[in-house]
């Protein structure tokens, strides 16, 4: 929990000193300058926390718990390891984000004695703090 909230601590105070002077190497197509969010959102890309499809980023769209995992794993610095799989029955491992979800389990941040994970539900702001917290 302390490395992940010194982790994102480090990166929103890097984007305040530096958000003047960035140029990103991915702008986003949906998010305009004059959003208050612009440069928090833009940073994340570039820093590859958040991928994008398209060069949109779909701020207004929820996530999926399996994005909130994988979101979670970049920002606190955990690789995806392609061979792990996971115990969780509705978990495809040819999901692009089965890898995620298996370092998740192995890390101890999702449950190991569940027997299903519910990836592509809408994560719930509960969810993705226990997800972002346990990183």
């Amino acid at each position: 929990m302390r490395r992940f909230s010194l982790t994102l601590a480090v990166f929103a105070i890097a984007v305040q000193l530096t958000a003047p002077a960035l140029a990103f190497a991915h702008e986003l197509q949906d998010v305009s300058r004059t959003d208050p969010d612009f440069t928090a959102m833009n940073s994340a890309v570039d820093a590859e926390i958040f991928s994008t499809e398209n060069g949109l980023f779909r701020p207004n769209v929820p996530m999926t718990r399996a994005e909130v995992v994988k979101t979670a794993l970049r920002a606190a610095g955990y690789i995806e390891i392609d061979r792990q799989k996971s115990s969780f029955t509705d978990v495809n491992p040819s999901d692009p984000l089965a890898p995620s979800i298996a370092r998740a389990q192995a890390l101890g941040i999702l449950s190991s004695t569940a027997t299903t994970f519910r990836p592509h539900d809408v994560a719930t702001r509960v969810e993705a703090l226990k997800i972002a917290f346990a990183s």
